[in-house]
């Protein structure tokens, strides 16, 4: 990641043209450094110098990232840093006086024990506005296991003086001497820089508590926040979609909605937003108590008090008996019945009955043979009686149409 990394053949030429970067003072502070994000600072800079030789270095940034490391020298989290082997990474720093200047300073922890590199940069009154700059460069090393304060304070140097617009060497060595003894044997203090930096051996350190000037950087997690939630009524059945605002200046937080049990401890409910999401939806059986909350991880640091939200309700209401499905599938369906009333006559209405046939008594044909009686005196036919309809003529109960049972939940 190239962001806030300085190359500094390009910073220093500058500085020996006369344009001193970042030499903005800013008084006795702590600034804490979210994440590692350096470049809004004004008085240093993630820098990468070779361990050989300040101009060696690979040109590969360094891999960063943020560690919990037990025992850091300033709050809990430290940056962590890998370098391709042959570079050494940490903090550069300008001063317009170099040798009046606190010399730049460190905290250092790996797991094994771990080489470094410190580097000088003078410009000598004669000097000034050209490329010419003298570099001093000085061996570090700290112990695997344990931090280690590391400052270029008292050290000795061994000087070489480059164009640093060609990198060239023009003078050099002289043999090792302190930073006052070497700017004064050139004619006095002038522009100059400060860096340190470990990784020479391609392995994963922690630093934190870089000392420049008067001012200490403390580096922790990217901050992060929590809020949102309000009070929601749903129907039996029902749900809701619960929404939280998260805001982080770097990588999204953890973000857990939890629940209040019976017991009134929080934990984690059973409905959960998918990784990345803000949200979810939930459908409670009974009124159920919310909050979001948000959890630190080693990379993003919850901001204490502002880490979980105000708690909210989502309460369920009571059922309406007028709309209550069991009740409206207890009644049957009455339109088959009808149907089959008008298919099907009326119990009490009876077929009339045909009248007898009038018949001579056998006597009186015997004594009295006459002829038949008149077409007038017949019986009329019987009248038709209307045939009973088919299947069974009682009315059969309808199935209820909705099945309380299968009644969809909202």
């Amino acid at each position: 990641m190239r962001r806030g990394v300085v190359v500094t053949a390009t910073a220093l030429a500058a500085m020996a043209a006369g344009t001193l970067p970042g030499a903005t003072a800013a008084g006795d502070a702590t600034v804490t450094v979210r994440g590692f994000d350096l470049a809004g600072l004004a008085q240093t800079r993630l820098n990468v110098v070779g361990c050989a030789s300040v101009f060696s270095r690979s040109g590969q940034p360094p891999r960063p990232a943020i560690g919990v490391v037990p025992g850091g020298p300033a709050g809990k989290r430290s940056l962590a840093l890998t370098t391709v082997a042959g570079d050494a990474a940490g903090p550069i720093s300008y001063a317009s006086a170099v040798a009046a200047a606190p010399p730049a300073a460190m905290s250092v922890r790996a797991e094994l024990p771990t080489t470094g590199v410190g580097y000088v940069g003078y410009q000598a009154p004669a000097d000034a506005g050209t490329n010419r700059m003298w570099v001093g460069r000085t061996d570090l090393s700290v112990p695997g296991g344990a931090w280690t304060d590391v400052s270029l304070a008292d050290a000795a140097f061994t000087w070489v003086q480059y164009d640093m617009g060609t990198r060239q060497q023009l003078a050099g060595p002289v043999a090792a001497t302190p930073v006052a003894a070497f700017t004064a044997s050139q004619g006095g203090d002038g522009y100059g820089f400060y860096a340190l930096g470990f990784g020479c051996e391609g392995r994963e350190f922690n630093t934190d508590a870089w000392h420049i000037g008067s001012t200490t950087y403390d580096f922790e997690g990217y901050a992060a926040a929590v809020a949102g939630g309000e009070d929601v009524t749903i129907a039996p059945g029902g749900s809701a979609t619960l929404s939280a605002q998260v805001s982080s200046d770097g990588p999204a937080p953890r973000l857990v909605l939890e629940a209040k049990n019976s017991d009134g401890d929080w934990g984690a409910a059973p409905d959960q937003p998918r990784p990345g999401a803000t949200s979810v939806q939930v459908s409670p059986d009974a009124d159920t108590t919310y909050r979001w909350k948000i959890y630190s991880t080693p990379m993003v640091e919850a901001v204490k008090g502002q880490d979980h939200t105000e708690p909210f309700t989502v309460t369920v209401a009571a059922p309406d008996p007028t709309t209550d499905p069991t009740t409206e599938s207890q009644a049957p369906d009455r339109q088959p019945a009808e149907q089959q009333a008008k298919q099907q006559p009326k119990q009490e209405a009876k077929a009339p009955a045909a009248p007898a046939p009038a018949a001579a008594s056998p006597t009186e044909a015997a004594a009295d043979p006459e002829p038949p009686a008149p077409a007038a005196s017949e019986a009329p036919a019987p009248a038709e009686t209307a045939p009973a309809p088919a299947g069974n003529t009682q009315p059969t109960e309808a199935t209820p149409s909705t099945d309380p049972s299968e009644t969809p939940a909202g």
